[in-house]
């Protein structure tokens, strides 16, 4: 009798052993094959939509504030920030599982980021620029006219004359200001004349005058470098890259079903066996 009992032990525990090793391979495949949610049903699908309308907004306030159609910039200001909120949700360190996300993911995540953070940079510049341009185009053209008022009411017509050239030149400089009209204005500006009554109105409109002839040409070219800061077409790849991420995990999760059918199956076919 005793030296049957190592047999039967060995008997009982066996089939225990492979019953639990089977149990937990199951459990492992049931737990692999459940079928993820799809990024783009998620908060950061939500996060790419937003990014994409306020980029959109960012675009159309910053061309309304250029036209002068957009006298207060607290749009822009509460656009930037919303941007700013919705790009770092894709971020680590959001409610987003980034630790999930694949290398090709995160490399997109990081080029959008990249490229929105120098657009909104351009747009602190722009916005700062375009300050100063409005301050000095509002001077010039107040004081203008005061300046045209005080000189033809004290006979100094040669004063009155370079104002109207001032004007006249200031025009077309904002409907070219990449032509040379820029340097026919800092002529004018250089030769006024000196009246010791108008000088402090003078000083004053020949500074503002330089400004905008300063000014001009590098606001229009920072907005020209944030129309072509290719945002659309990283946040695009951005979206193409969720979609095939999502395929990837899909096949991935049918592939453990298709183990955990199969492993279902031996584990039949093996108790089966084992009853007989």
């Amino acid at each position: 009798m005793r030296s049957r009992w190592p047999a039967r032990i060995r008997m009982t525990w066996l089939p225990l052993t492979m019953v639990t090793g089977l149990l937990l391979l199951l459990t492992y495949l049931l737990f692999q094959s459940r079928i993820p949610t799809p990024m783009r049903d998620t908060s950061f699908h939500d996060a790419l939509q937003e990014i994409a309308l306020h980029e959109v907004r960012l675009t159309r306030d910053v061309l309304l504030v250029r036209a002068g159609l957009l006298p207060h910039i607290d749009a822009l200001v509460q656009t930037s920030r919303a941007l700013r909120q919705a790009l770092a949700t894709l971020r680590p360190g959001s409610t987003t599982p980034v630790g999930d996300l694949d290398i090709n993911l995160r490399q997109q995540v990081d080029l959008l980021t990249t490229v929105v953070e120098e657009k909104l940079q351009l747009v602190e510049y722009f916005t700062a620029d375009n300050a100063l341009l409005q301050h000095s185009l509002l001077y010039v053209l107040h004081a203008g006219q005061n300046l045209h008022s005080e000189t033809v009411a004290a006979g100094e017509s040669t004063v009155s004359a370079e104002v109207g050239r001032l004007s006249h030149a200031l025009l077309r400089l904002l409907q070219s200001p990449q032509s040379p009209v820029g340097t026919e204005l800092l002529d004018i500006l250089d030769g006024l004349p000196r009246v010791p009554l108008l000088q402090q109105e003078l000083d004053l409109l020949a500074t503002h005058g330089r400004r905008i002839v300063a000014l001009l040409p590098q606001v229009d070219t920072l907005l020209r470098q944030l129309l072509s800061i290719p945002t659309t077409r990283h946040l695009q790849a951005l979206q193409a890259a969720v979609v095939q991420y999502d395929a990837r995990r899909t096949a991935r999760a049918q592939g453990f079903r298709l183990l955990l059918y199969l492993v279902a199956a031996c584990a039949y076919i093996l108790v089966a066996l084992c009853l007989m």
